[in-house]
């Protein structure tokens, strides 16, 4: 299906299409030196934490460079599942050409923000994740590109194992060209990201195409069938209403009763049926079918109607947590005041869709895992070096 055109922060992207190739290609980076990597991987900082050392980290050697005749494949292995990709730089005229489909949300002040951040740090602390749909010969061709000794083995502090084989160019052109003929990937994690690297397109270099490393999105590209899916729960604070007029307010909304059950029961939900803690106790009840996914849906039916959040992401009384912490956890971390709902985590299929169609879904609907850790790789943004 062929969608209307979308903007994403002020630049306008075509409607998606398949009319050519991908234009992937290895590029200049920098991996973490074994012997050090276990102390500049740093899966639960934020990228700016790890951008602030991230140039002297570059100028004491704390980082092997990787020059474009050399590929990285990249495998983590995670609470028994395992996620391999290549470390490629992807043509930010793709994401414009709507070859690369974002299927969440971005706020345009928050992307200007990242652009001029990206523009004064000149480092990328880590890649963006794109999957491709599924291929079941890719899978097998980097399982034998990667039977030899890897690079790099590390441990990062949430307990995952990060493993890196360096790849000669050459190995690989099948499979990058195999790659190039899907044409099409999709935003896995890094919205915000892509849709800045466009803007910075659209602000111009004074250089020729490709001159400059931030013509290219710096990716681990992976395929679909590998990623697992979480939602975020949401939170609301500065809640004053008792619980008992919430909750009238909440079923006159939905159009339904609201059941008090207890996590356990929260946990194992379905789709369109939400868990809600307030003052103390659970509550269950289900959404009105409708268009979209439980974060749009809730957004639409509860959260603007009743507290006035819009889907801008920008009210700071709106927080969001993973979805990965059970709802027991979730509890003990809602202060006095605070709403907090749990919703049933997106299909991978159903936000594909939501990108071929163009649409999008709020920012935070989303939480695929596992993630490349910041630090683990670093590309500088100018001339290769």
């Amino acid at each position: 299906m062929i969608a209307q055109p979308s903007a994403v922060a002020g630049v306008e992207l075509a409607p998606p299409v398949r009319v050519r190739a991908l234009s992937l290609r290895p590029g200049w980076f920098h991996l973490a030196r074994p012997g050090v990597a276990d102390r500049l991987v740093h899966p639960l900082l934020a990228e700016s934490t790890t951008l602030r050392s991230a140039g002297r980290d570059l100028d004491v050697g704390f980082y092997l460079p990787v020059p474009p005749w050399e590929v990285a494949i990249h495998r983590v292995s995670s609470d028994g599942r395992t996620q391999i990709g290549l470390i490629l730089e992807v043509a930010v005229s793709d994401y414009l050409d709507g070859r690369i489909r974002p299927h969440e949300a971005t706020r345009g002040h928050a992307v200007e923000s990242l652009a001029d951040h990206l523009t004064d740090s000149g480092v990328d602390v880590a890649p963006v994740t794109l999957a491709h749909r599924a291929d079941p010969e890719l899978p097998v061709a980097l399982a034998e590109l990667t039977a030899g000794p890897p690079t790099l083995t590390t441990t990062g502090d949430d307990g995952a194992e990060h493993t890196v084989w360096l790849v000669d160019a050459e190995r690989l052109e099948p499979v990058i060209e195999r790659l190039t003929r899907r044409g099409v990937l999709y935003v896995v994690d890094g919205h915000h990201r892509c849709a800045a690297e466009a803007v910075l397109a659209g602000r111009g270099r004074g250089g020729p195409p490709g001159a400059d490393a931030s013509d290219h999105v710096f990716a681990l590209v992976v395929g679909e069938e590998q990623l697992e899916v979480s939602s975020y729960h949401v939170l609301v604070s500065g809640v004053t209403e008792s619980p008992g007029a919430l909750a009238r307010s909440v079923d006159r909304a939905l159009g339904v009763e609201a059941t008090p059950v207890s996590a356990s029961q929260v946990a194992h939900s379905e789709p369109g049926v939400i868990g809600m803690w307030h003052a103390g106790r659970w509550l269950r009840t289900r959404l009105t079918a409708g268009p979209g996914g439980d974060a749009a849906r809730l957004h639409e039916q509860l959260l603007e109607p009743l507290f006035g959040i819009t889907r801008s992401g920008d009210d700071r009384r709106l927080e969001h947590l993973p979805g990965t912490d059970s709802p027991a956890e979730l509890q003990e971390r809602c202060p006095e005041g605070t709403v907090a709902f749990v919703l049933h985590p997106p299909t991978t299929r159903s936000l594909f869709a939501t990108a071929d169609e163009g649409g999008s879904v709020p920012a935070k609907s989303s939480l695929f895992h596992p993630k490349v850790p910041a630090g683990l790789f670093l590309r500088r943004r100018d001339a290769c070096r």
